[in-house]
């Protein structure tokens, strides 16, 4: 369910954004709703903390980890009032204008239309977005259980990886501004690339630093990642919408999207467990890291650049 709801989400927040933007700021206006996902890292991580610092492990474990679920319906009802205040987008409505003053074409879907039309754009935007989703889920989800598991003998506390995450996700919010700011000078494709090569190359350090055991070193290991993550997120929310047209850009934008994150970021904890049991070794997900950035790298080499396109064509 959760997941429907993110698959609708997405793609309106993004739309909205890079629509309403000015030409020359489309990079930075999308990357605002970008920063919702590190800044929801943030937020979760300070309720788990809390939660955790104020209960057992057994209460933990039985009760206190539906606390900040709870709490959560309050986000909830404020995302209701901002959505049902909001308007459609400038593009969004000449199309609907169009649309009403012609006779409309026979459309049994604009998913179907979207898949038809740009089936290539698609795929690698999929492709595109794999980096980010691999790497990011890793650095929020799989490092707390890689820290504090004892079967790797680094036992680390709970609150030591959160915190380490927590600190990611905070510089993570301002390296998406910037990216989204810089696409806008200097294009989506180089930034974006720059980001998955050194990604895949960070891969390789983020381990033997978090096997330290130092908050200092963990911080990091997961905030250096989550910078380079930034370098592709940010421009993402320009780069997607701009590649497809008004009339099925929502639909293309959310398909490349979320393709992307179901290859990437819903197997990446269970993927990363797996190399670890099989290889005994870190360096096998360092090497999974590696091969998504060289996926998301061919795959933005094969898309034009769009930071100079017109949306309202």
């Amino acid at each position: 369910m959760q997941g429907l709801a993110i698959g609708g989400q997405w793609g309106g927040a993004v739309l909205l954004a890079t629509e309403c933007a000015p030409p020359n700021k489309r990079g930075l206006y999308g990357s605002f709703a970008q920063a919702g996902a590190p800044v929801g890292v943030i937020l979760a991580n300070l309720a788990f903390l809390m939660v955790s610092a104020n209960t057992s492990q057994e209460a933990f474990l039985l009760w206190g980890w539906r606390i900040p679920f709870i709490a959560s319906m309050l986000l909830v009802a404020l995302a209701m009032y901002v959505q049902l205040r909001l308007e459609d987008s400038p593009a969004f409505e000449k199309v609907r204008a169009t649309k009403a003053a012609t006779k409309p074409t026979k459309s049994k879907s604009p998913v179907l239309d979207a898949l038809r039309m740009y089936p290539k754009q698609i795929a690698l935007a999929a492709g595109a977005f794999l980096a980010v989703q691999v790497t990011f889920y890793i650095l929020i989800a799989f490092v707390v259980a890689y820290g504090t598991s004892p079967a790797l003998g680094l036992n680390l506390s709970r609150e030591t990886m959160l915190a380490g995450v927590l600190i990611g996700a905070v510089v993570m919010v301002p390296a998406i501004f910037i990216s989204g700011a810089l696409s806008d000078r200097y294009g989506r494709r180089g930034i974006f690339m720059a980001g998955a090569i050194l990604l895949g190359l960070w891969g390789f350090g983020l381990f033997p630093l978090i096997d330290t055991g130092s908050l200092l070193w963990i911080s990091v290991a997961v905030g250096v990642g989550q910078i380079l993550v930034a370098m592709m997120y940010g421009p993402q929310a320009a780069f997607l919408a701009e590649m497809f047209s008004t009339r099925v850009r929502y639909s293309g934008a959310s398909l490349g999207y979320q393709l992307g994150a179901i290859i990437g970021g819903a197997l990446a904890p269970l993927l990363a467990t797996s190399l670890l049991a099989k290889f005994g070794s870190s360096l096998a997900i360092s090497i999974y890291i590696a091969i998504a950035c060289a996926i998301t790298t061919v795959s933005v080499i094969l898309l034009r650049e769009t930071y100079q396109a017109d949306m309202h064509e």
